[in-house]
């Protein structure tokens, strides 16, 4: 249609054309290549709020970026058939923005023309800004997100010059309680009443983000050195501190604060890091408080804030690991009966992570339910296959999280993984620790029956460690007992040795096994025979062993032990 207009107006315009042309939603026009305006519909003097004339300079008009059209034009249109340029106009004292969309032709002489339309994009442009800034807000406070947070460090970090500025990691001490005791529900209003609070003691200039769960972060401009950035950080505190109202009950928090300052030159990743180590330090000194960052004496240091990312990381790509500690009928310690399951991780930095910490930082960050399905699936899949084509079948034990059997969606994760990888359930045993069983006996009693109700088997692992009570070992369906190491260690005693002898003639009363974990030195091993331990495990009957080496269950050690 333009193409047709132009064609027709370069002859004379037809009445009917010029009513079609003005008819149009767009704004038509034709300009030189000097600028001036050689033809326009009616639609263009109402989109930018004026009458143009004919061959009035149409190309003085100045785009967004600065430049006028008779210049941005030719260039722009050097390498391309068509190009798009934004200008901003009052009409009827309202900013608007009109987008041009202008192409190079040949008019009836021969000489280069520019024909063009023009639409109204405004309303587009602030769906297009509101989307953006949806897709960079965290919906339940309000303040930025994590995708927020990272667009404004990046932004700082390359301005030029470059202006200093503080980032402060806030941490609530005590919110999982919240979560725990009222539900998360009101999680959720505490974490909407932090961000308020947060945005109202900070500054017009700073931006407050949530990193996630109950950490925010709070970007200071402007500042410049240590003090000053701990002097505001040590001003969020008491904002922290005030009770919050949750219906009629009250509930008193505090906030832990981690303070890096920017340098230039600093990686955006670095500077979380450096906050969220000097907030796990303010942690460890008694929470309440801000803690600046100083930086770790050892290269190879990294931050819990890292350590969680590269867990998350992990458990995704497989790059976990397990190894298998091989337990023995203590009467015939020629082959290993089954094998504990412990998880290794060989971190590219901090080289092997002990297996606590990864549970830690996995239930600090949310990551519990991930890992452990690893575990439990893993272990299953490597047992499946090391018994298809073994001789001996060996079952395998593996030591699950409060946290994980608590879910109700745990036991059709483990009863779908044994039917998938065509596992016997009594081939698998579910270690839980002793203090679990009396803290959380309520909550995880439907679990265990419907476990062991599969044919799963159920072990009190570290017993001896915790509130002992038989009351536990009556009322579940206990196969297994597993003695703590720490109790191990005095079966040499007289007394520890009585105390197990007890302990191993009423389990034998109940049908349940009694592991001995452990075992260093041959005195402990006979110790353990003489007090009636069915079972054991240790260095000295046999290490950890990989995955591929799971199937060759003679161990010489245990076999020259024996």
């Amino acid at each position: 249609l333009v193409e047709r207009t132009f064609a027709e107006t370069s002859h004379g315009e037809p009445r009917a054309m010029s009513e079609l042309v003005d008819s149009v939603h767009h704004g038509l026009f034709r300009v030189s290549a000097s600028g001036r305006l050689l033809y326009k519909n009616i639609r263009l003097d109402e989109l930018f709020g004026r009458t143009f004339e004919t061959f009035e300079d149409f190309g003085q008009i100045k785009t967004l970026g600065g430049g006028r059209l008779v210049e941005v034009v030719p260039d722009e249109l050097h390498a391309q058939e068509e190009c798009v340029l934004d200008v901003s106009v009052e009409v009827h004292n309202e900013s608007r923005v009109i987008r041009l969309r202008i192409n190079r032709r040949s008019g009836s002489t021969g000489k280069t023309e520019y024909v063009g339309s023009a639409e109204d994009v405004t309303s587009l442009l602030e769906r297009e800004l509101q989307l953006e800034q949806d897709a960079l807000t965290d919906p339940m406070t309000g303040v930025a997100n994590r995708r927020g947070l990272e667009s404004g460090i990046d932004r700082r970090l390359a301005a030029i010059p470059f202006q200093s500025f503080a980032l402060l990691l806030c941490d609530l001490d005590g919110f999982k309680q919240v979560n725990d005791s009222l539900g998360h529900e009101a999680g959720d209003t505490v974490i909407a009443e932090v961000g308020r609070r947060l945005r109202e003691v900070s500054r017009d200039q700073d931006l407050v983000a949530r990193l996630g769960g109950d950490e925010f972060v709070i970007i200071a401009d402007g500042l410049s050195d240590y003090d000053e950035a701990m002097e505001f950080a040590e001003r969020i505190l008491p904002w922290l501190r005030q009770p919050y109202t949750i219906a009629e009950t009250q509930i008193e928090l505090s906030g832990s604060v981690g303070v890096a300052v920017a340098a230039e030159g600093t990686a955006s990743h670095n500077l979380l890091q450096m906050a969220d180590h000097a907030m796990y330090e303010a942690k460890r000194a008694g929470r309440n408080q801000a803690v600046a960052y100083h930086r770790p004496d050892a290269n190879t240091t990294i931050s819990p804030l890292a350590l969680r990312r590269d867990l998350r990381r992990a458990i995704t790509e497989n790059r976990l690991d397990l190894a298998f500690q091989p337990i023995y009928a203590i009467d015939n310690l020629q082959h290993a009966e089954s094998a504990e399951v412990l998880l290794r991780w060989d971190h590219p930095i901090q080289g092997q992570i002990e297996p606590a910490t990864m549970v830690t930082i996995a239930e600090q960050s949310g990551l519990i339910r991930e890992l452990g399905d690893w575990i439990i699936t893993e272990s299953i899949r490597t047992a499946a296959a090391v018994n298809t084509e073994a001789d001996r079948p060996i079952s395998i034990a593996v030591n699950v999280s409060a946290l994980q059997v608590g879910r109700p969606e745990f036991v059709d994760m483990v009863a779908a993984s044994l039917d998938f990888h065509g596992l016997g359930a009594r081939s698998l045993t579910i270690e839980l620790t002793e203090s679990y069983l009396v803290d959380q006996m309520e909550g995880a009693r439907e679990s265990i029956d419907r476990l062991t109700g599969l044919g799963v088997r159920l072990a009190v692992d570290d017993f001896g460690t915790g509130y002992s009570t038989f009351e536990y070992l009556l009322s579940l369906p206990v196969y297994a007992v597993k003695i703590d190491p720490s109790f191990t260690r005095r079966l040499t005693e007289p007394r520890g040795a009585a105390m197990l002898r007890g302990l191993s003639s009423a389990c034998r009363e109940l049908d349940m096994l009694v592991v001995a974990e452990g075992i260093e030195t041959i005195e402990q091993l006979n110790a353990a025979r003489e007090a009636g331990v069915t079972h054991a495990q240790g260095y000295l009957l046999g290490m950890p062993v990989s995955t591929a080496s799971l199937g060759m269950r003679a161990n010489s050690a245990a076999a020259s032990v024996a």
